[in-house]
């Protein structure tokens, strides 16, 4: 006895309009006489409509954003907007009086709230929801952020933006579920009281450092950390 590895055939069939238009169509036609559209579900999606693979071995041959960058996370949830987020340091001081919260003025940071929408923010991880200090760390001092989502709720792609300050996670879309991604450039070493003094530490790129030696080798370029004016050298903020 042998095994039968023959496929099924898949088909898929779209139907757009008003329920009255969708009705009168049901009532005028059967399963044998629509135009079904087969489908050739491949791994690993195995898509269930008809999708446009055009260009895609090409596409597969690039590098993901995660994987170029080595830390990302969501922005910033405070919880609370209308508390901990203020058009300027004298609202957002008196939100906080006004609800008794305590807390250090020097916490007060500039946020990126929404588009071109610059506020004030209480940077503090014990009153902030989800402050993510993990990444909004390296962003208390010079850096840059390319930002995108992994949900689009629209069918037009524009969702993708850079940052340069502290980010709420719905700095490019206010959708809700469209939760956004921040993939800083440079990450910052921890600094403590104990460093001797006038010691500078260094930033260093948040690049996956064996995607960025391919990229070298292709470009017949050397990678610097930062950007030079060297002959033949290309830094992080190229990438």
């Amino acid at each position: 006895m042998t095994k039968d590895t023959t496929h099924a055939q898949v088909f898929h069939f779209d139907l757009y309009g008003k329920r009255d238009a969708k009705y009168e169509f049901l009532n005028n036609n059967s399963l044998k006489c629509i135009e079904w559209n087969e489908l050739k579900p491949k791994t690993p999606n195995f898509f269930l409509v008809k999708k446009n693979f055009e260009g895609n071995e090409g596409y597969e041959k690039g590098f993901k954003v995660d994987e170029v960058f080595t830390l990302f996370k969501m922005g910033t949830a405070t919880g609370k907007d209308d508390i901990f987020v203020g058009m300027n340091n004298e609202s957002l001081k008196a939100q906080l009086n006004q609800n008794h919260i305590t807390y250090d003025e020097n916490d007060i940071v500039v946020y990126n709230y929404r588009l071109f929408d610059k506020r004030k923010f209480i940077y503090n991880n014990q009153l902030i929801q989800r402050l993510r200090v993990d990444l909004q760390k390296h962003f208390i001092k010079e850096n840059i952020a390319l930002v995108t989502t992994k949900i689009l709720s629209s069918k037009f792609y524009y969702h993708t933006f850079v940052a340069d300050d502290i980010s709420d996670r719905c700095l490019i879309s206010n959708k809700g579920q469209e939760g956004n991604y921040f993939f800083p450039l440079y990450l910052y070493p921890e600094t403590t009281k104990q460093q001797t003094i006038g010691q500078t530490a260094e930033r260093t790129p948040n690049l996956n450092a064996e995607i960025i030696w391919q990229i070298a080798e292709k470009l017949g370029l050397i990678f610097t950390n930062e950007k030079e004016t060297t002959k033949d050298t290309f830094a992080a903020i190229d990438i």
